[in-house]
């Protein structure tokens, strides 16, 4: 079963809250730095969800090169937003508004676990 959270962002409250939604729910995390990190993280650790933060430079790419990945199906994507006027990229399979990603994990967690 795919455990834990990685999470690709530039904002340390985004990187915090998956921090703390990771050590909550006992569940590994890691930081990605770039995209290729991120990736390779993800074909190495199969993930439960990878949070992805709008405002880093290169989200649609990394979602675009996501929907390439094998098992792709098996990790629940969240893209983090900011502006809900603009339309998101296409990809994600969950759009969470900054203030309440924690929260947003927490309640993955536990559907994760039924």
């Amino acid at each position: 079963m795919n455990t834990g959270f990685v999470v690709l962002s530039r904002d340390p409250l985004v990187r915090g809250e998956v921090v703390n939604a990771g050590a909550a729910a006992s569940q590994l995390y890691l930081v990605a730095r770039d995209t290729d990190e991120l990736l390779t993280t993800i074909t190495a650790s199969h993930p439960r969800a990878v949070i992805i933060d709008r405002e880093y430079g290169e989200a649609d790419d990394v979602l675009r090169r996501l929907a390439d990945l094998p098992d792709r199906d098996k990790t629940t994507v969240f893209l983090v937003i900011r502006d809900t006027t603009e339309e998101p990229p296409a990809g994600a399979h969950v759009l969470v508004l900054e203030p309440v990603l924690r929260h947003a994990l927490m309640l993955a967690d536990h559907a994760f676990a039924v």
